[in-house]
């Protein structure tokens, strides 16, 4: 039997702190309603089945995409913005040295799969996700976290994101094309 695979329980806490901030207490008590969990009851430094980040996002979007067709991309950029892990590199550094970061210490927020990242050109990059299990909803999560890298995180102009590959749909790799303009200068 193959063990369950973990994610930490700060991407569990973050997404119900988003409904909690965009939809109000009205919207994280339907979620509550539906989960079973609070965010009292999950630990951010614990890891959780991974499957129980997916149920908690087809959850989210079951409730809200007719209104807010976005929010699983909006979850994943607003992940990025908000992650004290980039707090210190805000706006100081490219997006490629984050992604290197983020390659690096990929195992602190989850025990599956790896994270492969090809610099393209000064203002490009791909990034490869590998062996893990693909779920539509975590890849446009992870579409949203990367753009939110791209322009939260490292301040670049006209970041774009797109899962060109998908594990999900055949793929043995889920592949993202990222691009960006450097930020304009401030001469004042």
């Amino acid at each position: 039997m193959n063990e369950q695979l973990r994610i930490s329980g700060d991407n569990l806490t973050h997404a119900l702190e988003f409904i909690r901030r965009k939809k109000g207490i009205e919207g994280l008590n339907w979620i509550v309603s539906e989960t079973g969990k609070t965010i009292e009851d999950i630990y951010p430094e614990k890891m959780y089945p991974f499957e129980m980040y997916i149920d908690l996002l087809e959850v989210i979007n079951s409730n809200f995409e007719h209104n807010d067709p976005n929010i699983i991309f909006r979850i994943g950029f607003d992940r990025a913005k908000t992650l004290e892990f980039f707090e210190y590199h805000k706006k100081k550094t490219d997006p490629i040295t984050i992604f290197n970061m983020m390659q690096s210490n990929w195992s602190r927020f989850n025990d599956f799969g790896k994270i492969e990242i090809k610099k393209e050109s000064e203002s490009s990059a791909t990034i490869y996700i590998c062996d893990y299990p693909a779920n539509p909803l975590y890849c446009k999560r992870m579409e949203g976290f990367l753009e939110g890298i791209i322009s939260a995180v490292c301040g670049r102009n006209d970041a774009f994101v797109e899962e060109v590959k998908c594990r999900g749909k055949g793929d043995k790799f889920c592949k993202f094309e990222t691009s960006w303009r450097e930020p304009k200068r401030n001469w004042s």
